[in-house]
């Protein structure tokens, strides 16, 4: 049966996430089936899986199931432009799609079905949440460390990030053989023990001791700090204390407690 075909159950279930990228969504059912829908990676899969077909749920209109995660408890889903990422409860990151600047961590151009990320290039901790702009990934374990890897000319990736042409891959026999060692999940120290942490387009904001932090593209001035310089690491925004933040494309925005200057000039009045 066309995986398609399924979709009137997915319509019946209560969904329990959802995402959104550049053309293609992805839902997730209590029931623990992943569905997608949208045409934004057929372009991309036909010049990768050429002559082979595109499997259906590439390229469909409606939700159709995406094979070989039937057997996991699923947790939640996120999407970049062209690449798709779902957590397991249990921890475990599965990556398909594009990976034309490295988003799903692994040395092929593009992954048709769901592929297990490495756990070993996440130092074998468990995956607590995780997090995409259109072309990198920002995952946090379960000690409170913060990895990330994907396309970081912007600055996106909160480190600098290699823009050769030549670089260097992972020698054969090893765990990770073939990949760039630039595409490789990178920790960003500064990140360590976030609470929060949301991807725009190609930049992020995260809070970290109840501090704003922010990093990544800001021609727009998304970035919060009074410039249009790309921000190459995670960089304190003013004196904002954020209990909720998020990323648009080109805007950042943050919902701030009151803070104690403001109390004591309250008080003065």
């Amino acid at each position: 049966m066309n995986n398609c075909a399924v979709r009137s159950q997915a319509l019946k279930e209560p969904v329990v996430s959802v995402a959104a990228g550049l053309r293609h969504s992805l839902a997730v059912s209590a029931s623990g089936s992943v569905y997608q829908w949208g045409t934004g990676l057929f372009s991309h899969a036909k010049r990768a899986l050429s002559p082979h077909p595109v499997p259906s749920h590439l390229n469909s209109k409606v939700p159709c199931l995406v094979p070989g995660l039937s057997l996991r408890k699923s947790h939640l889903v996120t999407a970049g432009s062209a690449h798709c990422a779902f957590l397991t409860e249990e921890g475990r990151l599965f990556l398909w799609g594009s990976n034309k600047y490295g988003q799903l961590a692994t040395a092929e151009p593009f992954l048709p079905s769901p592929s297990l990320l490495n756990p070993s290039l996440l130092k074998g901790e468990k995956v607590i949440k995780v997090c995409s702009g259109w072309t990198h990934v920002v995952a946090q374990t379960e000690s409170g460390r913060v990895f990330t890897w994907g396309r970081g000319d912007y600055g996106q990736l909160g480190r600098p990030a290699s823009v050769s042409g030549n670089a260097e891959k992972l020698s054969p026999g090893s765990v990770v053989e073939g990949i760039r060692k630039d595409f490789l999940p990178v920790e960003v120290a500064s990140l360590y023990g976030a609470t929060q942490i949301v991807c725009g387009s190609e930049h992020n904001l995260a809070i970290v001791g109840g501090c704003l932090l922010s990093w990544g593209w800001n021609e727009h001035g998304m970035c919060g700090d009074g410039s249009q310089a790309d921000v190459f690491h995670p960089r304190l925004v003013s004196d904002l204390r954020p209990v909720l933040i998020g990323c648009g494309a080109g805007h950042s925005m943050a919902v701030c407690g009151v803070t104690t200057g403001l109390m004591q000039n309250s008080d003065s009045t």
